[in-house]
């Protein structure tokens, strides 16, 4: 069951389920579609998730095929773009092509690979550094979740969670 975590931060929200039920600071959150965020702090019976859309989150990624690995985080921090997600880190000399599947990568051991990320819009403004950044569209708004999975255990960080999103008569 999902709450309202409160007017301070409305890009949070509270879950029923906490400690007791193996929950734990960091483990991943997701829905049907994909990522939804991470697990920010936990109480005995209750869990406060911070989304995709938090300024602090990050999950490290990579396109559906394995060819480019970067950095997720949300694209800015207020407006429109704060329900866009940016690929971050991208080397200059790879492309990612529109409408690529970005999904969690696995590397760094918190998200398990292979959990849907979003979906590559265009590429975002270039800097002056070797890198590109690609604008995602998310493949879970926050505002539309109703219920939530929290990964815990042995599933951090390991295996590949790919084929559990994958739509039937769809290829990846």
């Amino acid at each position: 069951m999902l709450h309202e975590s409160g007017p301070t931060d409305p890009l949070t929200f509270l879950v029923s389920a906490g400690r007791t039920d193996g929950v734990k600071t960091l483990d991943p959150v997701v829905s049907p579609e994909g990522l939804v965020g991470v697990v920010s702090a936990v109480d005995e019976q209750t869990s406060v998730v911070a989304t995709w859309a938090h300024p602090e989150f990050r999950a490290a990624a990579m396109a559906a095929d394995g060819s480019v690995y970067g950095i997720v985080a949300p694209h800015g921090s207020e407006g429109p773009g704060i329900w866009l997600l940016e690929l971050q880190g991208v080397p200059y000399r790879s492309v990612v092509p529109d409408s690529a599947l970005i999904v969690s990568s696995g590397l760094g051991g918190v998200i398990p690979r292979g959990i849907p990320i979003g979906t590559v819009m265009g590429q975002g403004v270039d800097n002056e550094h070797w890198e590109r950044t690609y604008l995602l569209r998310p493949a879970v708004h926050p505002a539309s979740v109703t219920h939530v999975m929290i990964l815990t255990g042995t599933t951090r960080g390991g295996g590949n969670l790919r084929e559990l999103f994958q739509d039937e008569g769809k290829s990846p």
